[in-house]
């Protein structure tokens, strides 16, 4: 499970993906997102990962492994490592995400490593709620 925006446990449709799976919980420090991220927000996220690892670890899992670097190197080194057959993500719609996505995507298929957007960090994926003709909301009034 490759964790991005949404570092919990608790009704994660990602996990629940994986069923029984065996699963390698895992976190990129991207440093393209680094970069541009200030302080405040940098220690929030190392809170919330420190979290993350706490949770998994009482949940009698091994941790979360976390690396820094390209996701596109990174993801797919770790999978090699853990022989791991399929990765599961939740959905990413930025553009700079549905980049990375692609590459890290293109990069363990040609491992034979399948990845699967399973969920979304958001109540509906964008897109998802359309009117009754099936087209996007275009005015938005109260």
């Amino acid at each position: 499970m490759w964790f991005r925006r949404d570092l919990r446990l608790h009704d994660h449709g990602g996990l629940a993906a994986a069923g029984t799976d065996r699963v390698v919980a895992l976190f990129v420090l991207d440093p393209e997102l680094i970069r541009s991220a200030g302080p405040v927000r940098l220690a929030h996220l190392y809170r919330c990962l420190r979290g993350l690892d706490r949770s998994i670890r009482n949940r009698g899992g091994a941790g979360l492994l976390v690396r820094v670097g390209d996701p596109a190197v990174e993801v797919p080194a770790v999978a090699a490592a853990h022989d791991v057959q399929r990765v599961l993500v939740s959905g990413e719609y930025t553009p700079y995400g549905l980049r990375r996505d692609a590459a890290v995507a293109a990069t363990l298929a040609q491992r034979g490593v399948r990845m699967s957007s399973t969920d979304t960090p958001y109540l509906h994926s964008p897109g998802a709620v359309v009117k009754g003709d099936g087209t996007p909301f275009s005015v938005f009034t109260p």
